[in-house]
Order: C-alpha cells, then structure tokens, then sequence
C-alpha cells in the first residue's frame, strides 16, 4: 500500500512540476489550467499533502485494522526500534523472536537511519498504535512483556530445543524435527543449500541448521556410550553473537530431555568442543 501511495504522490508531484514548466511556452496548456483552475487546485492541494502532511499515520492505523480483521498480527517499530546501545538492541530482537515463534506475530527487522522513506516512521507508528492495543485484547493477556519476561530467561539446550520445535525425535536415519509454520525460515540440511523451511517434518542425519529472522543455530545428532544426544549451538550472524554449544539427551520415548553437567561435559569432550561460560 505504502509503495503505490509513493508511486501515485511522486508521478502527480513530477506531473505537476512538468506542467509549471511548460505553461509559459504551451498557449493550450495555460488556457487548460485556466479552464480548468479547480484541477489544478486540486493537484497542488494533493502534493502538499503528500510532501508535507503525516499522511503515514491513519494508512498505518488502516492497515493495522484491516490486519486485525483478517486474523494477521505483525508489529513494526516496536519493540524493534534502532537503538545505539548494542545490549538493547539484542533485548528487543530477543522478543521479537519470542513473538514470533510463541505466538506467530511477525516483527520487521531494524532499518538504519537510511532505511526507509519519509513517512515510513509514521506509517509504523500509526500501525502499532492499533496493534499493540489489538494484541492483548486478541491474546487475553500482555504477550510483549510476557516474552520480554521470558526472553531475559537463560534456556537449557532442552528448552531451546522444546521452544522452536513441536517435536525431536529419533528415527533409523537420524533426526526428525516438527517445524511450526513460520514465514521467511531457511533450512541447510546435512551441509547442503540453503532451502526455505519445507511444510510439514524436518528430517536430516546428523546435522541441520535453521536460520530465522532473529537467529541462526545449528542442531547436530551425537551418540556417546550407548544413548542419543543433541547438540545445539547459536552462530554469529547480523549481530547476533554467538554461544557455545549444549547438549540435550534424547529419551527412550524420544523426547527431548535434560543431560546432567557431566554428560554434556563428556559430550562435548568426545567432540572435542567446550561449553562457553555465560556472561
């Protein structure tokens, strides 16, 4: 909506300016803005609005309605605004990924000071104006301060791995992961293309890596003394920075499960990786 709005504004704009500049050599053309003084009032009147009104702010706030009616809940500026200091921006990607995979609410990623067009801001405020008051009435409760809650939480690998995943479960050729739908989620299985996440199961060997609009991890099946373990690591990427890996066991029934300390030391040992110490 927002690109036709540009579109329409910047050709009456040019349109405009083009007939300035040849009414002083076209006799017709003065004779039609004379003729037709109301049309041209009416175009002038339009293209200062579309240069100096907030125009943005009830599209935005129209959108979001329009959203809301058809069941799509998506936030734009926040909680997701640019920020200098580096360990507020990772907060607000943190539950913009929890939004995201608990609850289905998209997020925009964060344009820098040259990222978007002029009524872009209020476009994004109008429409989170309306959406942020939708949300919990939608929700029955405050989602945005339950996942920033849950966000400042340090996980297990069992609980990342229960959080992005329906199900893990072990099968004769390595591992099977449940997926919930989620758009713009890319998959690279057993080393090879990156593809974008398939409906429906998730099956690879030995190794997979998933990469969404806030992170990047990678998950590796590994078998030490006679049990199935999963080893999750977070990789660097657009800022994010890195942790090491964990490790997860794998339940008789298949399910994910807590190791103790000294599993996921000799896990990891036998890998020949060491667990990084949290900040």
């Amino acid at each position: 909506m927002m690109a036709l709005i540009y579109l329409g504004g910047v050709c009456l704009t040019l349109a405009l300016v083009l007939a300035l500049l040849i009414a002083p050599f076209s006799r017709r053309l003065r004779e039609d803005l004379v003729e037709d003084a109301r049309k041209f009032r009416v175009v002038v009147i339009l293209v200062c609005v579309f240069w100096f009104t907030p125009w943005g702010w009830p599209v935005g706030y129209v959108s979001a309605l329009c959203d809301v009616a058809r069941g799509r809940f998506f936030l734009h500026s926040i909680p997701l605004k640019v920020d200098s200091d580096e360990r507020r921006v990772l907060e607000r990607r943190a539950i913009a990924n929890e939004l995201q995979i608990r609850f289905g609410v998209g997020s925009t990623g964060m344009r820098g000071c040259f990222g978007g067009l002029p009524q872009d801001d209020e476009f994004d405020q109008g429409y989170d104006r309306f959406m942020l008051a939708a949300l919990p009435v939608h929700f029955g409760r405050d989602i945005i301060e339950e996942c920033r809650q849950s966000a400042s939480k340090s996980r297990t690998a069992a609980e990342w791995l229960n959080f992005y995943f329906r199900s893990v479960k072990l099968i004769p050729t390595g591992l099977e992961v449940d997926f919930p739908e989620r758009p713009a989620w890319w998959v690279k299985i057993d080393g090879g293309a990156l593809d974008r996440i398939p409906s429906g199961p998730i099956k690879f060997s030995r190794k997979a890596e998933f990469l969404g609009q806030f992170t990047l991890f990678q998950i590796s099946l590994v078998s030490w003394d006679g049990r199935d373990f999963v080893v999750l690591e977070f990789l660097p990427w657009h800022g994010l920075t890195e942790s090491g890996p964990t490790v997860a066991a794998l339940s008789s029934e298949g399910n994910v499960v807590e190791v103790t300390p000294e599993q996921e030391a000799a896990v990891l040992t036998s890998l020949g990786l060491t667990k990084t110490k949290p900040d």
